[in-house]
């Protein structure tokens, strides 16, 4: 079976998957409040899945899972970890240019649109539950 997550790899194996691909997958999920009833991971835990499930199915590698976000609107929940946006775009490109580093030739807006995917399919799938759950 063909590994999809990077921190399972040996670098020869990651040497080998970026001398061939371009792109990876990111997951960024923040950890911060859901209510009393869920954990405050709730956002990383899904976004480490889904992009799993996605690398599984396409073969893309998933990176490890970011798991801390800009919440500062929920720093009144214990729990909460939020950074500032310049810091949490700042670590993001050090990321991409750390894998550019290693002769990937990946290009910030590929993952820049899973992370954004990500949050419009999180954002859809609470809709959906909600309404599920609501009516």
């Amino acid at each position: 079976m063909k590994k999809h997550l990077l921190q399972e790899m040996s670098w020869v194996e990651a040497k080998d998957y970026f001398a061939k691909n371009d792109i990876v997958i990111l997951p960024v999920g923040s950890t911060e409040q859901h209510g009393p009833q869920n954990p405050l991971g709730t956002d990383h835990i899904v976004a480490a899945s889904l992009a799993s499930e996605v690398a599984r199915r396409t073969g893309v590698i998933t990176l490890p899972v970011i798991p801390y976000g800009m919440s500062l609107h929920h720093m009144g929940f214990p729990g909460t970890i939020a950074v500032e946006s310049e810091v949490f775009a700042s670590y993001v490109f050090s990321v991409v240019k750390s894998l550019n580093r290693w002769g990937s030739n990946l290009w910030l807006y590929q993952i820049v649109l899973f992370c954004i995917f990500l949050s419009l399919l999180r954002a859809l799938m609470y809709v959906g539950l909600y309404r599920v759950c609501v009516g």
